[in-house]
């Protein structure tokens, strides 16, 4: 069974309008903006707080600190710094989440920094250094057939390969950068097309044409992707029935 993950508190307009709290009504897995790319001590806890009465496993979603490009511009550092930032901001939610009674499941790194370790050795390394250093137990989230799968697994990380719901994929398996067009999925109908084809072939077709096969563990929606709330109710009915 796949499971439904989702990234929430990564602004507190979702917060309040209660956005977040209904989509963790679809979902099996959430990703909490640690504060780097988004979030705050005060939405990380009301999503912890709220995500533990539902019984849903909690991960940590560190991103690049640039709040201003929303994670989503890739940025030169050192290994060092990306261990840094990583192991910083997953302290940081696994603080929250302790407070609770709870406990980290996974490490789903976001955007920018998501895309670059896929493909990258010295940023994939670092994060799982991170991971390992935090707690060996740790999952990572991480692109389903990306350079970052075995390099985890060869560093002895539990892996989710991750499939993606709402975004169309480049014929070399990769995301299709935001900036171009096609890149978000917008219509109901593409969706749940994409969910089956993962879901019984284990396959996307890319925006280029070729079949592209994936293997699956976990499968995004955006928090702040356009109908978010109505997209995950087609993913959950979909997969779950």
């Amino acid at each position: 069974m796949i499971e439904i993950n989702c990234d929430l508190g990564e602004n507190i307009e979702a917060l309040n309008s209660g956005l977040d709290f209904e989509l963790m009504e679809f979902v099996d897995v959430i990703n909490v903006a640690c504060g780097g790319h988004a979030g705050d001590a005060h939405i990380m806890t009301e999503i912890v707080k709220k995500a533990g009465m539902k019984g849903l496993k909690i991960g940590a979603h560190p991103g690049f600190e640039d709040k201003a490009n929303f994670g989503r511009k890739n940025m030169e550092l050192s290994k060092k710094a990306v261990f840094d930032l990583v192991k910083k901001q997953v302290l940081t939610l696994q603080e929250v989440v302790e407070n609770q009674g709870l406990v980290v499941n996974h490490v789903k790194p976001h955007g920018a920094l998501y895309n670059m370790a896929a493909n990258r050795v010295d940023y994939s390394e670092a994060i799982c250094e991170a991971l390992l250093s935090i707690n060996p137990k740790l999952k990572l989230f991480t692109l389903s057939g990306s350079l970052s799968v075995s390099i985890a697994q060869n560093m002895g990380l539990t892996v989710c390969q991750e499939g993606f719901a709402d975004r169309t994929y480049l014929s070399d398996g990769n995301l299709s950068p935001r900036h171009i067009k096609g890149a978000v999925i917008e219509s109901e109908e593409k969706l749940k097309k994409q969910i089956l084809l993962l879901k019984n072939e284990s396959s996307v077709i890319s925006l280029t044409g070729q079949k592209i096969k994936l293997n699956v563990d976990t499968l995004c929606i955006h928090g702040d992707t356009p109908n978010a709330l109505e997209f995950a109710k087609v993913i959950w009915q979909t997969l779950k029935n």
